[in-house]
């Protein structure tokens, strides 16, 4: 992951008087470059908006900062310097979101009022980048246009989910007070749900103030330490911490103090009042929030209650007659021990936190206690050295044996004093049982690196896997690796028909199938959806890889039985050798590994589904060669470059012209290129919609200019599965709807049964609806499909045309010609008209004859040609 950026925050500092006359400026970088302030200036004046944001400011303590009437895009503060001067801090808005969102590990985004994405944090850099897009627009929530004004004038977060390409997201959005920018924060689901989990179940307060004292976030921990029933009423009625919290101001002063010098504060105890009065002693960790001055801006913490603690620290340097009470009474476990190791004393918290009835049963258990009491004896060493050197231990974290052999975790508070029966020094302290709290921060770590649904690591793990075994590689080149990304084929289908319980069911399965022993040394991660990674520690010959992979993909297709669902699904794999790679660059390593596992996948997919492929490079070659390829298409349709050519149909008993093929053809300046090549490209990268849009529109041209000459050709055209599958049909013929009225009579279309096999309803529906205009409807390619006789009885069909495979073959292969002429005959009983298409000899042309065939068409007779040369043929087959 690259180094976030560090964002600097533009200041200006502007010293007046009481009449608020400007008498210096200072550090004002670039923030009033548009602004020409002269000594003497009156501010007033100068800005119209100046008494407003005056009155404003002490008036209205929400937005009293808003700076913007006077500076758009800014914020500012007046602080009095004296009896006679007074300083006016003025910084952008902008910088400062930048700089509070530039280190932080989530996904944040900053839009200004023209919609343009003026920001995006590192985090949010990686995270797009690791989903393959160029750019955010995809991601953003649908509702992101309609809803943006709105968004940036309203007063509550946003919440909306996205989904793109599988991967669930969660977007939070926000306003700037001044409703310049619009801040968008992106959280993977999974992500989202762990960070409410976080806030919902800390033990602890966590809260983020201003360097002033002003109170911008509590969670709902922190609102019930301090008797509020909520994060909103406690924001509410806490206007200045040190005045309304603290009960005493001076240790807000040294705290304050304490975070400018340092930069942090841990452990920093003191007093504190609830609501209702009653003081409560807390522990804040702290770090300071700096703009680009190096000047405290924010304050981000956690405050914890040790009120009962303190009570007990502060009740144990009482006097001696009251020790003894303090100890027994104490909510901490208490003890007094020897350097040697050996308790002299404990309290019944202790004892009872050790597993004893008694405290006495606990000091004659515990002979050593490096031994007996530590989990880690070295550790207790380590501690009396500290012990030595610094008198004190504060919050140590210890893991302790109780009497029954079980582990807890204490934090050890200890210090070294002068025992009160004798001049030697004794060791005395307390012990917390924090063993909750490290088994939640456990759960935390754990689900933040695994996938709830299956338990296996989630694609951070992964990614920090790969990581750690690079960094092994750097110092072992010898030590190689493999990564194999695995996809189930089809898995959609399968939560679209059963369900996602079936599908979560099959995943779990899936899972638990990957993670059985094979034969290498592997780990097995979730990445998201259906999708799986497998890293081999270490290299395999050939042989073995070939082995493990296939024994993967059987894994993987065994039968699974989910209630009365039996279900079985392939995967496949791409597999990449870590020797295939140049991982000398460690910026680029995972992602250079994971786009070579990527498209080794692809290829898979691409060739077939259900088994395995292995990066090569040529690959990466000709994705690049595609994705050219499927730039030029879209623009070569944005600029209208695709053309149309006409192949002529003949009636087969007079020879002459009655129709022709619109075929579509793509001229460049380096020649025709196939419709073979660019048809299924424009399926597989979705213009395909918009081919059949141009076709459409361009036969309806077509049979318009022929019409006025020949009204009675009809132009056939193929469609492709697309809009009949997607049930996107009424949108395709809704701009052309007057003129397929108009020229229907003139239209055929051609059909494949494979666009029928898809969606029997939708096709039936949309040809009853091309018929009604007068379109005859063909069915293309009959004899090479499973169920073409079939589909005569279910669909409108008007005439059936045999694929040109059986008329090539048909005069030197029996079965060939028994086809055609079933076909001939087929359609003589169902009474449709029947097309012999790729005629390319007299011989052939005499044999359909002989059937009575209605039409023909082939090469014998015309190859496709430009518009113009078909008119020409017409006006010449005229004549």
């Amino acid at each position: 992951m690259s180094k976030p950026e560090n964002v600097t925050i533009g200041t200006a500092k502007l010293l007046l008087d009481n009449s608020y006359r400007l008498l210096h400026l200072g550090d004002s970088g670039d923030v009033l470059s548009d602004h020409d302030l002269e000594t003497g200036a009156d501010l007033r004046r100068q800005w119209r908006g100046f008494d407003r944001w005056l009155e404003r400011y002490h008036r209205d303590p929400g937005d009293r900062n808003n700076f913007s009437d006077c500076v758009p895009g800014t914020l500012a503060s007046l602080t009095r310097l004296g009896r006679q001067q007074q300083l006016l801090h003025v910084w952008r808005q902008l910088d400062v979101l930048k700089s509070s969102l530039a280190l932080v590990r989530f996904n944040a985004l900053i839009f200004d009022r023209d919609r343009r994405l003026v920001f995006s944090n590192q985090a949010a850099e990686d995270f797009r980048k690791n989903l393959a897009f160029d750019s955010w627009r995809p991601l953003l929530p649908d509702e992101f246009d309609e809803r943006f004004d709105a968004w940036l004038a309203g007063p509550q977060v946003a919440e909306l989910e996205k989904e793109a390409r599988g991967q669930y997201l969660r977007w939070e959005i926000s306003n700037d007070p001044s409703h310049h920018y619009l801040v968008m924060v992106c959280h993977p689901m999974l992500d989202r749900e762990n960070y409410r989990r976080i806030l919902e179940y800390s033990v602890d307060g966590i809260y983020q103030t201003s360097r002033d004292g002003e109170l911008i976030y509590a969670n709902h921990s922190l609102a019930q330490l301090f008797g509020y029933d909520s994060p909103m009423e406690m924001k509410n009625e806490v206007s200045e911490v040190s005045r309304d919290i603290y009960s005493y101001a001076e240790d807000r002063r040294r705290f304050v103090d304490q975070l400018r010098r340092d930069q942090e504060v841990v452990g920093f105890e003191c007093e504190m009042r609830r609501k209702d009065g009653t003081p409560v002693w807390v522990r804040q960790n702290a770090r300071s929030v700096n703009d680009g001055d190096g000047q405290m801006e924010h304050i981000i913490g956690t405050v914890a209650d040790v009120t009962a603690f303190k009570h007990s620290e502060m009740a144990r340097l009482k006097a001696e007659k009251d020790y003894q009470r303090l100890f027994e009474s104490a909510q901490a476990g208490l003890f007094q021990s020897t350097g040697q190791g050996r308790f002299l004393r404990v309290n019944r918290m202790l004892a009872g936190l050790l597993g004893f009835d008694t405290p006495e049963a606990c000091v004659d258990f515990y002979q050593d206690l490096g031994r007996d009491l530590y989990v880690d004896g070295q550790l207790r060493e380590r501690l009396l050295s500290r012990l030595q050197l610094q008198k004190k231990i504060a919050h140590a974290r210890v893991q302790f044996k109780r009497r029954n052999g079980d582990h807890i975790w204490g934090l050890l508070n200890a210090q070294i004093v002068r025992s009160p029966d004798s001049d030697r020094e004794i060791i005395e302290g307390s012990i917390l049982d924090i063993t909750e709290q490290v088994a939640a921060e456990n759960e935390i770590r754990y689900l933040a690196e695994h996938d709830a649904l299956t338990g296996l690591p989630n694609r951070s793990r992964f990614q920090t896997h790969l990581e750690d075994i690079y960094q092994h590689w750097i110092g072992h080149h010898f030590h190689d690796f493999i990564v194999i990304f695995l996809d189930l084929d089809h898995f959609k289908d399968i939560n679209d028909t059963l369900g996602h319980l079936v599908g979560d069911a099959l995943l779990n399965d899936i899972a638990q199938r990957l993670q059985q022993p094979l034969n290498a040394v592997y780990q097995t991660f979730r990445l998201g959806g259906d999708e799986f990674a497998i890293v081999i520690d270490g290299d395999l010959s050939d042989t073995d890889l070939n082995t493990f992979c296939i024994q993967v993909c059987q894994r993987v297709s065994r039968e699974f039985v989910h209630q009365d669902n039996h279900l079985k699904v392939t995967a496949s794999l791409g597999v990449v050798r870590s020797t295939q790679l140049d991982l000398d660059n460690p910026e680029t390593m995972l992602e250079d590994i994971m786009r070579a596992a990527d498209l080794a996948l692809y290829s898979c997919k691409r060739s077939g589904r259900a088994g395995y492929r292995l990066y090569e490079e040529a690959m990466r070659v000709r994705l690049q060669s595609e994705k050219a390829l499927e730039k030029q298409l879209a623009e070569a349709l944005e600029r209208d470059e695709l053309t149309l050519y006409f192949q002529p149909v003949f009636d087969t008993r007079q020879t002459r012209i009655i129709g022709a093929e619109a075929l579509i053809r793509w001229p460049t300046e380096t020649g025709m290129i196939s419709p073979g090549q660019f048809i299924p490209l424009a399926e597989r990268c979705g213009l395909i919609a918009d081919v059949d849009a141009w076709v459409i529109r361009r036969v309806t041209d077509s049979c318009e200019r022929l019409a006025e000459h020949y009204p009675h050709l009809k132009l056939s055209f193929n469609l492709s599965a697309h809009h009949f599958n997607y049930d996107t049909f009424d949108q395709l013929l809704a701009p052309v709807q007057d003129r397929v009225r108009l020229w229907g009579a003139n239209m055929a279309v051609e059909l494949t049964e494979r666009v029928m096999f898809e969606n029997t309803d939708k096709v039936i529906s949309s040809l009853n609806e091309l018929r009604r205009h007068g379109v005859t409807i063909s069915l293309d390619d009959f004899g090479t499909g499973y169920s073409s006789l079939s589909y005569l009885t279910q669909f409108p069909v008007d005439k059936i045309k045999i694929d040109q495979s059986f008329i090539r073959d048909m005069l030197n292969n029996t079965t060939a010609m028994a086809v055609v002429q079933a076909a001939a005959e087929i359609g003589r009983t169902l009474k449709l008209a029947i097309n012999a298409e790729g005629i390319e000899t007299a011989e052939q042309l005499a044999f359909v004859q002989g059937l009575n065939i209605n039409e023909v068409q082939g090469f014998y007779l015309g190859r496709p040609m430009p518009m113009e040369d078909f008119m020409a043929l017409l006006e010449s087959d005229s004549d």
